[in-house]
Parts: C-alpha cells; structure tokens; sequence
C-alpha cells in the first residue's frame, strides 16, 4: 500500500528521511516561536526529539521505526527494544528541553 493508495510504497529510509525532517524543521520553528515570540509548543518540545532520534534509528534499522506500532510483535525483540529506548531517549531530551531551554516548569 502507498501513500495515496496506488502505485509503489515509499522506501522505509525515505519515510525515516521525511519523519528526521519534520523532527527538526519543527525544533527549528519552535526555536524561531522561542526567540521572535516568547512562546513555545508544547507538542514540539514532546514530540520533535523522539521523532528525531527514532528517525536516525530507521536510517540504520528501518524496522526500528515500524517496532512501536500495531504490528510490534512481527518485529525481534532486539528492535522492539531499540526503538523503545530510543523513544524514552527522546523524552529524556524533551524534559531536558522542558526544564533547561525553555523553562516551563521553572525550578524554584
């Protein structure tokens, strides 16, 4: 199945390409909203990260993207575990985003 439902899939490294890209195009924004606003998305600081890291994971593993959705168990145990970790990596650096960079939950 395609994109639009015809005509050949899109390669797993293209898709891994496209998810890095919007990972960090919307850091970037977020950054951008940061400095010209004052305001930052609190979806972007969530999100972007792990989009990012599990991205470069899928450069190197492909399955390592596709091991969190429903068909996780089709996947080893070895990539279900890398993409895991990847993904809780990705959140360490959100609340590291969270609480240092842009300090939403300010500490004291």
């Amino acid at each position: 199945m395609s994109v639009f439902g015809q005509g050949p899939p899109l390669p797993p490294r293209v898709v891994a390409l496209l998810v890095l890209t919007l990972g960090v195009v919307g850091m970037g924004i977020n950054e951008w909203m940061s400095a010209a606003r004052g305001e930052v998305y609190l979806i972007a600081i969530l999100g972007c990260p792990a989009m990012v890291l599990l991205s470069l994971g899928a450069m190197v593993d492909p399955r390592v993207l596709w091991s969190l959705g429903p068909q996780r168990r089709e996947f080893p145990l070895g990539v279900r575990v890398a993409g895991i970790a990847l993904l809780m990596a990705g959140l360490v650096c959100s609340a590291a985003l969270g609480l240092w960079r842009y300090p939403l939950f300010p500490l004291g």
